[in-house]
């Protein structure tokens, strides 16, 4: 999950899974509590890159263009202050009765 967490973060920065600057992706690694070896190690594995891809189409289809994103009740708001969650909260509320 971190993984797809960092590549797409990489990819909202305007990188694509196949032009990845790696050092930078093991500097962001390396600023979190995660094992970088044990990260490095997962980043050459095809099941693991295969499951950023699908994560990475999965966002995309959705809408998502930079990471976060945030989703109310399976609807992404486009902007994302505590204001506009706010709201976007209150009105799905409304429109379900609430």
């Amino acid at each position: 999950m971190l993984i797809s967490l960092i590549g797409l973060t990489l990819a909202g920065f305007g990188y694509t899974q196949t032009d990845w600057d790696v050092r930078r992706s093991y500097d962001l690694a390396g600023a979190t509590p995660l094992d970088v070896e044990q990260f490095k190690k997962d980043m050459r594995d095809p099941r693991i890159s295969a499951k950023v891809q699908q994560d990475m189409a999965e966002g995309t289809a959705a809408g998502v263009r930079n990471p976060p994103a945030v989703f109310v009740n399976g609807r992404l708001v486009r902007n994302t202050t505590p204001e506009d969650i706010e709201a976007s909260i209150e009105k799905e509320l409304k429109r379900l009765g609430g």
